[in-house]
């Protein structure tokens, strides 16, 4: 009753319904969000039942890759199109970002190419499969930006949702009727492809206008007006998308790719309440506690208050992941993929942490203290890839490594929520 009475009372709550009501492209947003994760994860009893793990964990890895390299292609230059008067036309602003993009894209592909011709690299399709495909990923990011600046909130909403659906069905059906090998990886390179030229061309984007950005005098001039983006936010990503791919490097360097596979439908199913929780919650979270941070006032209360609605909702996930995972799994994806409730029950301990703090990590951007952050998932990265390490050479076991992993990310997840409180004013 108490958590009812707060939800009607809460007025920050009441005005984002309100603004909701006033506003139809934050729902069309809000739905294509929603759509866009969820489809993925309704699909998954199919996929599983079509891919084996070992195609699961190739796919865990080109994906990883794919955010990496993604990072390095924009060098976070995206944000510039948030940034007022930056340029007179946006048009000109995605020609231009398309081009660096492109031309860092041919850098890295000329690298990667000698470095797996001197080392014979093991993965080295998937490898240059990725960074084809962190290009594909590069110019999304700059097309939803670009729509997002002009305001085309509900052509972004038919972008998110029809790449999906391109995705399950292409997955669908190069697993069933064409071929199973790097099925996977190639339907992602499909969707992605498809979806951008449809979209280049609704929005008159030519291929030539892309060709025409690749301007070294224009890159120079954007290097030096927006350096702190590739010198400071751009590291901060790599750092947080390392984190994220850490388990999968190191489970298939240790272990085998059938290893990453499970672990990748574990972590996939995991994440879907952290998504649910700050898709509903964290706009409501965010507005009142910004407020609080540009009035200079303490904001410690409503975290709290926030912390006491989350606890009990993180316990209960928390229970169910660790008791009917093992159960679960073998029914819902098949007797295979049974290991991937085991690893599921070792996370269950991260992700009940992440539930509880991770509506709260915007404050460290809000609060200008992306020093603070950096620092803590840097330190995250080299305890985390200790905590694998550790579970590999005391037991040469996956589950270990895992369990390791998780406790060691938990205390990432209770040092942020002792910073929030510490740097609150």
């Amino acid at each position: 009753m108490k958590l009812l009475d707060y939800f009607k009372e809460d007025k920050s709550l009441n005005s984002l319904i309100s603004t909701l009501k006033q506003n139809k492209h934050i729902v069309n947003l809000f739905v294509a969000n929603v759509l866009s994760q969820a489809i993925p994860v309704l699909i998954s009893p199919l996929l599983t039942r079509i891919y084996s793990p070992k195609e699961f964990g190739v796919y865990a890895l080109f994906s990883s890759l794919i955010n990496i390299f993604t990072v390095i292609l924009t060098m976070r230059f995206e944000n510039v199109f948030f940034i007022k008067k930056t340029f007179s036309k946006a048009k000109k602003s995605l020609v231009l970002f398309t081009g660096l993009s492109t031309t860092i894209f041919t850098g890295i592909i000329l690298f990667v190419a000698t470095i797996s011709f001197i080392f014979n690299f093991e993965n080295e399709i998937v490898i240059v499969l990725a960074i084809i495909a962190s290009l594909l990923k590069a110019f999304s990011t700059y097309l939803l930006t670009y729509m997002n600046r002009l305001g085309l909130y509900k052509l972004m909403s038919y972008y998110k949702v029809s790449k999906v659906i391109v995705l399950v069905i292409s997955q669908v059906f190069l697993g069933y009727i064409v071929f199973k090998y790097n099925g996977l990886v190639v339907s992602w390179i499909i969707s992605f492809f498809a979806v951008l030229v449809y979209y280049f061309f609704k929005l008159k984007i030519s291929l030539k206008s892309v060709i025409s950005g690749i301007n070294c005098s224009k890159f120079k001039s954007l290097f030096s007006r927006f350096k702190h983006f590739p010198l400071y936010s751009t590291p901060t990503s790599l750092v947080d998308h390392l984190n994220a791919a850490l388990p999968i490097f190191l489970l298939g360097y240790f272990y085998s790719d059938d290893v990453v596979g499970q672990y990748s439908l574990s972590f996939k199913v995991s994440y879907v309440p952290v998504i649910f929780i700050s898709i509903s919650l964290a706009e409501s979270i965010k507005k009142k506690i910004s407020v609080f941070i540009r009035e200079n006032r303490s904001y410690k209360k409503i975290v709290i208050k926030w912390l006491k609605i989350l606890f009990p909702i993180s316990g209960v996930i928390f229970l169910l992941f660790y008791t009917l995972s093992e159960i679960g799994f073998p029914i819902i994806f098949g007797e295979k993929w049974a290991y991937a409730g085991t690893l599921t029950k070792m996370l269950a301990i991260m992700f009940f942490f992440r539930i509880l703090v991770n509506p709260f990590g915007f404050i460290y951007l809000v609060s200008e203290n992306q020093k603070i952050l950096f620092l803590i998932q840097l330190s995250t990265l080299i305890i985390s890839a200790l905590a694998l390490y550790l579970g590999y050479y005391l037991h040469d076991d996956p589950t270990s490594s895992i369990l390791f992993y998780s406790v060691a990310y938990s205390m990432k997840y209770i040092v942020e929520a002792i910073g929030i409180f510490k740097i609150s004013p």
